[in-house]
């Protein structure tokens, strides 16, 4: 939520797109590089800053779900005639869309929660003040969401993929292809994809 519109898609190597599809790189410094092509569990990441040398490049990357950008990063939600779910005009999701419109239906109670607890921290804090504000229920549904295992039903838990399957480095066998099928896949093989759009596949929801 803090570092929202700072949301980056992986694509390959060290190139990621950014906010409305703009091209930039991983940092060179950043822990996500390797000597070989990276893969992740997920394309996803937020990122702390942007920095502009000869390339634009992004610093502090942490990996996220699609379930965090719909629920804390994302200003806007469409559903395309080809039932596909897009982010802020550039992120595609193939996720049935009434689960898209149920995990967005918890942003006003979320927000709601964040406004109480700036407003009594302590209560926030407490059980007791989590009962009284209904929000017991609620916190615990957003700790079941923000697993980063939530969205990958049917796959492997990230928590037991290897660092040699997460980053592709060190001699180990990279990650499953699967998890990220390039664009023949999506379009069937019959040309490349258009210019500056990503489709985030995979079996990630039932």
């Amino acid at each position: 939520m803090g570092l929202y519109p700072n949301v980056c898609m992986h694509k390959e190597r060290r190139k990621v797109l950014t906010t409305e599809a703009k091209a930039a790189l991983i940092h060179k410094s950043s822990v996500n590089l390797s000597r070989d092509n990276p893969t992740f569990p997920c394309p996803l990441f937020v990122f702390g800053e942007k920095i502009r040398t000869k390339a634009v490049s992004c610093k502090q990357m942490t990996m996220v779900s699609p379930i965090h950008l719909l629920l804390f990063a994302s200003r806007k939600v469409d559903l395309l005639p080809s039932g596909v779910v897009r982010l802020d005009n550039w992120i595609n999701l193939d996720m049935p869309p009434a689960q898209a419109a149920m995990v967005c239906a918890l942003r006003p109670a979320l927000e709601d929660a964040v406004i109480r607890a700036s407003e009594d921290p302590e209560a926030a804090c407490s059980q007791e003040g989590d009962a009284e504000g209904g929000g017991g229920g609620l916190f615990d549904l957003l700790r079941e969401l923000v697993n980063v295992d939530a969205p990958r039903h049917g796959m492997e838990p990230v928590s037991e993929v290897g660092p040699a399957q997460v980053f592709g480095a060190g001699g180990g066998a990279p990650g499953p292809q699967r998890r990220f099928p390039g664009p023949p896949s999506y379009y069937g093989g019959g040309g490349p994809p258009p210019p500056k759009r990503g489709m985030f596949r995979g079996g990630m929801y039932c």
